[in-house]
């Protein structure tokens, strides 16, 4: 296992109150897997972002070739990372349905990215590269108080709707 996994697991199974940390397959009604699973994404969505805007720049004002590189590939990195937590926080909170989770995720992911590259050729034109990679950034930047609130509320929302399901298999 990783070792941020594995911090991030033993610290939110300290603050969740266990001696021990949470296994494969237990459950994790009582457990705020979000807050585990989010450790430094806040960080990796300011890395994309500003790299996203650096990045436009960089191609605007014809830096170096070595800039845009760089800035793509410490991008690159922080997207998908970003995409590698939230993925399995989604396999965490569906454990029986994982495949599915995995799938349909991948599809919402590719379909946004489609979406991005019809967007960008056009905004570029009309604006120019800096601009383009800006209003991509401000995009993402929107991810922090989603993310936030995911964090905040996940294990309120988890328990709501166990209850809601719970009153319903009751009827």
């Amino acid at each position: 296992m990783p070792v941020s996994v594995w911090s991030s697991l033993t610290i939110a199974s300290a603050q969740a109150g266990r001696e021990s940390q949470y296994k494969k397959g237990e459950d994790i009604s009582d457990f705020a897997i979000e807050k585990a699973r989010f450790v430094g994404i806040y960080t990796l969505i300011l890395v994309s972002s500003v790299g996203s805007a650096a990045y436009g720049v960089s191609l605007n004002e014809r830096a170096h070739l070595a800039m845009p590189l760089v800035l793509q590939f410490l991008t690159g990195a922080a997207t998908s990372s970003i995409f590698t937590l939230c993925g399995t926080l989604l396999t965490d909170l569906n454990p029986n349905a994982s495949a599915t989770v995995q799938a349909s995720y991948n599809l919402v992911r590719c379909l946004g990215a489609g979406a991005a590259i019809a967007a960008q050729q056009p905004l570029a034109d009309a604006a120019d590269s800096g601009w383009c990679f800006g209003v991509f950034a401000i995009i993402m930047m929107m991810g922090l108080p989603l993310s936030m609130l995911i964090e905040k509320q996940g294990l309120e929302w988890r328990r709501a709707k166990a209850l809601k399901d719970s009153r319903k298999d009751g009827i």
